[in-house]
Parts: structure tokens; sequence; C-alpha cells
């Protein structure tokens, strides 16, 4: 019985001391590489997150950012089974950040191919060609009648 009280006691301060590291290690990554509010615009965004994953030893995780897909949450839940929760929500806060990135990038990238919209192609010519038409033939007129 003492024994199991002593390795509870050990797993305790182990805990705690692993804590004490990340917080550390957060704070050097982020005076290192920057706090995610620094994020660099355009090419530079998500960098500094896969840059603080691999100094983590998680570069496995920024992996597909790079590609420009998501982590599954399956990958993810598999990768933070292991930790302390406060690794775990460390870890998850900068792969959310990074999921987001490629979410908006995605966005962006829809954004800009999309196919303009046939009212806007011709909208200068039925403005152009609307007075030359007489009144009973419009569309307008008909619902008034």
């Amino acid at each position: 019985m003492e024994a199991d009280a002593n390795q509870d006691f050990q797993d305790y301060w182990n805990e705690i001391r692993i804590i004490q590291e990340t917080k550390r290690l957060d704070e050097f990554l982020d005076e290192e590489y920057g706090g995610r509010d620094d994020e660099v615009e355009g090419d530079g965004e998500g960098l500094a997150e896969t840059e603080w994953l691999a100094a983590a030893g998680l570069g496995q995780l920024g992996e597909p950012f790079l590609e420009g897909k998501e982590l599954s949450e399956t990958d993810l839940t598999t990768a933070l089974s292991l930790m302390a929760p406060h690794q775990a929500q460390a870890i998850r806060r900068r792969v959310d950040t990074l999921n987001h990135t490629v979410r908006q990038r995605a966005r962006q990238h829809r954004a800009r191919h999309r196919k303009p919209d046939i009212r806007d192609v011709f909208r200068d010519y039925e403005n152009s060609s609307t007075g030359s038409r007489s009144r009973s033939a419009t569309p307008d007129s008909l619902d008034s009648a």
C-alpha cells in the first residue's frame, strides 16, 4: 500500500516537472520564434507554429500543413494521448491555428478562382439597351397590370 502511495506521489511530482518544462519551452519558443499574434502575413503564416512543433519534437504534426492539408483529429488525438493535459492543450492550440490557416488559404483560393457571375458580365449591355426598349415590353410593366 505504501509503495502505491509513493508511486502516486512520484507520478504527481513528475507531472509537475513536465508542466514546468513545457511552460519554459513555450516561453523560449515564443521568444525565439515569436508568439502566435506575431505571425507574418502571406507565405509566412503558420511557419512559426510548424517550427514550434518541430522544436518540441513533434514535427510530424506540421507536415500536413506544409503540404496544404489539415491535420486530422484522429492523428492529433493519437499524438496527444500520452501527454499531460497542459502539453496537449499547447500543442492542440498550435495545430488548431495551422488548420485554421489552411482553411483560410483554401477559402481565398476559391474566391480568386470563382467564375464570374453572368449578371455581372452582361450588366453594362443591359443598362445601355434599356433606353431603346418600349415600356410595355419590360417585365416591370407586366407586373403592374
